[in-house]
C-alpha cells in the first residue's frame, strides 16, 4: 500500500496538469489561427492599398488629360474667335483706361485666358489666370499669367459663380478694381471704364 500511495498521489497531481497541457495546446492552436487570420488581413490591406494607389494614378492621369483637352479647346476657341479690338491704355494715375466696350458676352472674355480656381491651404483663395497672351484685352489692362484674382470691386472671387456675379456687377461700374496676388505679393489693378 505504501507503494501505491505515491503512485496514486502522482496520478492525482498529474491529472490536473494534463488538463493544463490540453488548455495550453488549445491556446497555442487558437493563437496560430489568429496569426494566420492576421497575415491574411495584412495581405488584404496591402492589396487594397495597391488598388487605391492604382485608382489615384488613374485619377491623376484623367485630371491631366482633362486639363490638356480643356487647354486645346480654349486654344481652338481663341483661334476661331473674332479678334478683339478693345484695348486698355495706360492711365494718368498708374492704372488703365478702357475707352471701348469690350464684350457683351462673358464667353468671349473668358476665351482670352484660362481661368481656374487657385487653392491655398486646401481652400479656394481666388481665380488664377494662365494662357494670357500679350495681344489680349486682359494683358493690355495689366493682368498677367499667374495672377490670382482675389476680388473685383471688393467682391470676393473664390468660385466661378462669384466670378459671374462680379462680372454682372462690373457691367454697371465706372471703374474696375482688381485685388490680385502676383508672384506672392498683393497688388491692385485699376481700370477706368470711359465707354459708359
Amino acid at each position: 500500500m505504501r507503494r501505491t500511495l505515491p503512485i496514486l498521489l502522482s496520478l492525482a497531481l498529474l491529472t490536473p496538469l494534463a488538463g493544463c497541457f490540453g488548455l495550453v495546446n488549445a491556446m497555442e492552436a487558437e493563437n496560430a489561427q489568429l496569426q494566420e487570420e492576421n497575415r491574411k488581413l495584412q495581405v488584404r490591406v496591402s492589396t487594397l492599398e495597391d488598388e487605391l494607389r492604382t485608382c489615384q494614378e488613374e485619377h491623376d492621369a484623367l485630371q491631366i488629360e482633362f486639363g490638356e483637352l480643356y487647354d486645346e479647346a480654349q486654344r481652338q476657341r481663341r483661334e476661331n474667335a473674332p479678334p478683339t479690338v478693345s484695348r486698355c491704355e495706360p492711365g494718368d494715375d498708374g492704372g488703365y483706361v478702357l475707352r471701348e466696350k469690350p464684350f457683351d458676352d462673358i464667353e468671349a472674355l473668358t476665351g482670352e485666358a484660362r481661368i481656374v480656381p487657385n487653392f491655398a491651404d486646401g481652400e479656394v483663395n481666388g481665380m488664377r489666370l494662365s494662357s494670357v497672351r500679350r495681344d489680349t484685352l486682359l494683358a493690355s489692362c495689366g493682368l498677367e499669367n499667374g495672377d490670382i484674382i482675389r476680388a473685383v470691386n471688393e467682391m470676393p472671387i473664390t468660385s466661378p459663380e462669384q466670378g459671374l456675379e462680379a462680372y454682372g456687377a462690373a457691367r454697371d461700374a465706372d471703374e474696375l478694381v482688381f485685388k490680385v496676388i502676383r508672384r506672392g505679393d498683393e497688388t491692385t489693378v485699376r481700370i477706368r471704364l470711359l465707354y459708359k
